[in-house]
């Protein structure tokens, strides 16, 4: 059982890292229950290319697997795994044989016929709910500056709305705070788990967001920008360490530039100078713990409910999907979003961007007007 522990932690936040363990654990119960080598596979199935070629013992061990969890009750469980579950552990196993084993068996799994099948047979068949986020919007954003009454008085049309509920409108520096890491992650496009820290009061600074990760300058150009250390991605380990830019908005009534230097500022005056800016967050609560995913749901839950929305259809996740609609809405490339979200699959932006309600409203008007073109001298028809 010693090969229970053996799980790569490279680039991993440590509740990534705990999770990608149980998925391990789980499998070797399964193997040494079906008396299997975990690292036993069909290696020269592993070197093959053909498409032609038959089923493998990959493909049967994690069709088993798959099989194992979502039909059988397991131990530590009063019901069945769900279909999200067993994909998520089929998942987290091939991801770590393939870093025991150096092979690739991503592309196997996805051209697995019968895995694929026994996993879409799982989801008719188990409990399937799929949680469905909504992604958050230029709105959005600017009804969480009038929640936190932070809305600048640059725009004679933003002067006057200011929410009459405003909880925390007294501490500037949590309202700077909220504000600031919302539309950071929304502009970065960033994972929550890049954003905040796994916990309060144990700050990793090998793999979340420290004091010295965040910092601004100018190009060649003259454009100013923000650059950001993102250190611990969660599925692509080749973008660890890797710096990511957003450049300085003009004209725009929320500036990400001005309201991270807003941020430092305020924390600089509350806080002091960090003596080693490497081994401090960059967001801090004023209590003087570092920002978890908790306490940005707990705000975006409150926020989102000044509005009218439902709180429940928006999580963290949401900014990352608000950042990706506003690339697509734009008419950036396909190329441009996968760089900016770190995407390595063509599939993900149609997965997480959605279709904004000014799209749609024009591109419905713009059928609407080639509908009623085609139609002109017809009306009799339809009055018959």
């Amino acid at each position: 059982m010693a090969l229970a522990s053996v799980v790569s932690c490279v680039a991993l936040k440590a509740n990534t890292h705990k999770t990608y363990s149980t998925h391990w654990r789980t499998y070797i119960v399964f193997c040494l229950a079906h008396d299997l080598d975990p690292l036993v596979l069909d290696l020269f199935d592993l070197l093959r290319s053909d498409s032609n070629r038959s089923i493998s013992l990959v493909e049967i061990r994690f069709t088993r697997f798959a099989l194992y969890l979502g039909c059988q009750r397991h131990r530590t469980q009063k019901r069945h795994f769900t279909y999200n579950s067993v994909k998520d552990y089929v998942y987290g196993a091939r991801r770590q044989l393939s870093i025991l084993l150096d092979v690739n068996l991503a592309t196997i799994c996805a051209r697995s016929f019968m895995l694929q099948n026994t996993l879409r047979g799982l989801k008719y068949t188990t409990e399937y709910v799929k949680r469905v986020r909504k992604p958050i919007t230029p709105q959005h954003l600017l009804g969480f500056a009038a929640y936190l009454g932070m809305v600048p008085k640059l725009s004679g049309i933003m002067t006057n709305w200011r929410h009459p509920h405003t909880p925390h409108r007294k501490d500037k520096l949590y309202n700077a705070l909220m504000l600031c890491a919302s539309l950071f992650a929304y502009s970065f496009l960033l994972r929550v788990s890049e954003l905040t820290a796994s916990n309060a009061r144990l700050f990793d600074h090998t793999k979340e967001l420290s004091w010295a990760d965040v910092s601004t300058g100018v190009d060649a150009d003259g454009h100013a920008f923000i650059c950001a250390n993102i250190k611990a991605h969660k599925t692509d380990r080749q973008n660890t360490w890797r710096q990511k830019r957003v450049y300085a908005a003009e004209g725009g009534i929320l500036d990400l530039f001005s309201l991270v230097s807003h941020y430092r500022a305020l924390s600089l005056a509350h806080f002091g100078r960090p003596s080693d800016p490497t081994k401090v967050p960059f967001f801090r609560h004023p209590n003087g713990l570092g920002l978890t995913a908790s306490m940005l749901k707990s705000f975006l839950r409150d926020a989102i409910v000044s509005q009218g929305s439902v709180g429940t259809d928006y999580a963290p996740h949401s900014l990352r999907m608000g950042g990706a609609t506003a690339l697509v809405a734009c008419n950036a490339p396909e190329t441009v979003v996968k760089l900016a979200a770190g995407w390595l699959s063509s599939d993900m932006p149609s997965l997480y961007a959605s279709l904004d309600a000014g799209s749609l409203r024009r591109f419905q008007v713009h059928v609407g007007k080639l509908t009623n073109l085609s139609l002109q001298g017809h009306n009799q028809v339809w009055g018959a």
